[in-house]
């Protein structure tokens, strides 16, 4: 909504509660959408953006959301007069109950020379100490772009782990399918918060975010058990 309002505007949150959920609604009055725009704007990686300055993955994360709990999202815009997100969610039938913390389980081991494709320098640390302690060897690439310019320039990994969304020209999909097309015998996982439907490439993984240690390894194992009995 801030880069519908280029010169500022008037945001309205308002939330309901309706018989059988909640209805959160998000208002502005900035420049709105034409109809043809709003017919497309739930479809992933869709944006009428610049390349490098949108992911067109906001309304369709937030929509998916939705679904995964059985709720719906609309729109309601028109060009000049702003745009309206309605977010329905169903109300929970049964009392939440504390589960007993389970004790941490016995992480996995794996091999293998992993390419890690991640912008955020935090979670990229964290990744790299955790599969490194594993037994991966592992790289490190800040973008997607950066990863395909090394792969083609004759770097080469056993498997490929990439985020979806991250800055310049291309995304972890736009990776994954350039690298499936290129190198087809090298694995490739995409770690990702969306829906699995909208990250799917032929012959890759999709590997369900927020993932702790041990999930990420078998994701990894499991993407490259078929290279491995080549």
């Amino acid at each position: 909504m801030r880069d519908a309002m280029p010169q500022g505007g008037r945001i309205v949150l308002a939330a309901k509660n309706e018989a059988d959920g909640v209805l959160i609604r998000l208002s502005d009055d900035g420049e709105g959408m034409t109809e043809a725009v709003m017919a497309r704007a739930l479809e992933p990686f869709y944006t009428t953006k610049g390349v490098g300055k949108g992911s067109g993955m906001g309304l369709p994360q937030a929509y998916g959301f939705a679904q995964q709990h059985g709720g719906t999202l609309s729109l309601e815009s028109r060009r000049g007069e702003g745009t309206t997100v309605k977010l329905f969610l169903p109300r929970a039938r049964d009392a939440v109950v504390q589960e007993p913390a389970a004790p941490p389980p016995h992480v996995a081991k794996g091999a293998g020379n992993v390419l890690l494709v991640e912008d955020d320098a935090e979670v990229r640390d964290t990744v790299v100490a955790a599969l490194r302690a594993a037994g991966f060897d592992i790289h490190t690439a800040n973008t997607a772009d950066e990863a395909l310019e090394r792969l083609v320039a004759g770097e080469r990994y056993d498997i490929v782990l990439t985020d979806v969304v991250m800055p310049g020209a291309l995304n972890g999909v736009d990776l994954a399918r350039e690298v499936k097309r290129r190198f087809p015998r090298m694995a490739v996982v995409i770690a990702t918060g969306y829906s699995e439907r909208a990250v799917q490439v032929p012959g890759v993984q999709a590997l369900p975010k927020p993932y702790n240690v041990q999930q990420v390894v078998e994701a990894l194992n499991s993407a490259l058990r078929p290279q491995q009995q080549l």
